[in-house]
């Protein structure tokens, strides 16, 4: 018997993991210099990649082909807002999202946003309050 609950939660963990794929374009695999590579920091939740649900998982890379790139996310600090980010993702870079605390007028509040690693650079081009999400 605890084999098979050893198994059972063996299966759930690979297809929950399975649900989400780092990466975020039709075809086959590519070499990580013709993609942009979108590293998720520690606290965020990544509820929408271009508008579309990622799919339940524990996915902190992702791969995008060059474009702009839109990133819904939440946080896990107990703090209900979620917010959009945008960039231009160039191929051949590596980026990531990192998130900060901040208290405004006596609120708890949280923000983020995208950087170019390579260059140690902000990056964020847009950044919104995500109500549809709410």
């Amino acid at each position: 018997m605890p084999f098979l609950k050893f198994f059972s939660v063996s299966v759930l963990l690979s297809v929950l993991a399975g649900c989400a794929t780092p990466k975020q374009f039709d075809g086959p695999e590519r070499a990580d210099s013709e993609v942009a590579i979108l590293h998720i920091g520690e606290h965020l939740i990544v509820e929408r990649l271009n508008g579309e649900w990622p799919g339940i998982g524990l996915v902190d890379t992702y791969k995008f082909l060059s474009g702009k790139v839109s990133v819904g996310l939440r946080t896990t600090w107990g703090i209900s807002s979620r917010i959009v980010l945008a960039f231009e993702a160039e191929a051949g870079e590596q980026y990531k999202v990192q998130a900060y605390f901040r208290e405004e007028e006596g609120l708890d509040m949280w923000t983020a946003e995208i950087i170019d690693l390579r260059h140690n650079k902000i990056v964020t081009n847009e950044r919104r309050t995500d109500r549809s999400l709410l």
